[in-house]
């Protein structure tokens, strides 16, 4: 039977609530890191890197076309319902592609390298920003 990620402990609080629950491999204490040796974010990556190399960590689909549809919409004016023409935007998106931990790695090497190339250090401080929507 395969293992649980978590085992409930202790009793709900308070009516309405559920049990309290932890790592299978630490019931009894709140685990500080995932394994031994694993102190970073850079570390948890790398050892998931060796255990599944070939696995895909990360997917997203592209921007196939975009398509523009008129809808006819109704609200409310000063208490009177008003219509009028919206043009609402959909997205065509193409089918999943992923990178796997491999790949992602050597795309980590080739940004890392490229901030080195501009001057940039261990010590340097610098923040990306990117659009959401």
């Amino acid at each position: 039977m395969p293992h649980l990620a978590s085992v409930e402990i202790d009793t709900p609080a308070n009516k309405g609530e559920t049990k309290i629950r932890r790592s299978y491999r630490a019931p009894d204490r709140l685990l500080e890191r995932p394994a031994d040796g694993i102190n970073t974010m850079a570390d948890v990556f790398l050892n998931a890197k060796e255990r599944f190399p070939n696995r895909p960590i990360m997917g997203w689909r592209d921007v196939v076309r975009l398509h523009d549809e008129q809808k006819e919409v109704t609200k409310k004016v000063e208490g009177k319902e008003v219509k009028e023409m919206k043009t609402w935007q959909y997205y065509e998106l193409s089918d999943y592609k992923y990178l796997t931990y491999n790949e992602f790695e050597e795309r980590i090497q080739y940004a890392s390298s490229g901030l080195v190339n501009l001057g940039l250090s261990r010590q340097t401080r610098f923040n990306i920003y990117a659009t959401t929507a």
